[in-house]
């Protein structure tokens, strides 16, 4: 008698996929995203606005989320890059994670950041590779950042400790790149380093970021 084992690791992760075969299948993915779960949730008039939107979201991993400069880039108004953008979150392709600051009421208006919750797909939106990750400027660093944020929201949704999740930014550009914050009202301010050292200055926003 002989058992069959099966490997459950995705599909993306085998050992015999080759490089062009992970980029197809991220592709593919994204492609079924948008033509079969967004357009039920939604009537999309033009699925192509819609697949721009979403490369034009790649680069911004992590960064800052401005509706109206990403809708004017994609060719479209900030009311339906709005829109756009609810339906990707909403098909869990990406994640906004808002703003933090003491006053809860100025926390609404304030600008959100934007993740990919599978950092392997942006990296295939942006064609990176194992040589562009590691170049100097390159993806890598808020691939990382997108990367943590994800897994934060992840374990938060089965944390004993219930926690909401946030990002902190100044108008003088002060940083911590998550915020997480208890129903009691602790806070705990984590900075994300793509660097071979790290020293005490790379984490000075975490000192003196609870003045908002």
């Amino acid at each position: 008698m002989r058992l069959a084992v099966y490997d459950r690791r995705p599909a993306v992760l085998l050992p015999d996929r080759s490089i062009r075969r992970r980029e197809r299948f991220h592709d593919a993915y994204v492609a079924d995203l948008v033509a079969r779960d967004v357009m039920r949730l939604s009537d999309i008039e033009r699925a192509t606005q819609m697949r721009a939107l979403i490369r034009l979201l790649a680069p911004r991993s992590g960064q800052l989320l401005v509706a109206s400069t990403v809708g004017s880039e994609a060719g479209v108004s900030q009311a339906t890059a709005l829109r756009y953008i609810s339906l990707l979150e909403e098909v869990f392709l990406i994640k906004r994670v808002p703003a933090w600051s003491r006053n809860i009421s100025s926390r609404v208006g304030r600008a959100s950041k934007v993740a990919f919750v599978d950092s392997g797909i942006a990296a295939n939106l942006l064609g990176a590779d194992a040589r562009s990750m590691i170049r100097p400027g390159g993806p890598f660093g808020p691939l990382l950042e997108g990367f943590v944020v994800m897994e934060l929201a992840r374990q938060a949704t089965w944390s004993q400790t219930r926690v909401e999740l946030f990002h902190y930014r100044t108008e003088d550009n002060i940083e911590v790149d998550a915020v997480l914050e208890s129903r009691q009202g602790k806070v705990v301010g984590i900075e994300v380093k793509a660097a071979s050292t790290v020293s005490q200055e790379d984490f000075r926003a975490c000192i003196t970021w609870p003045s908002a």
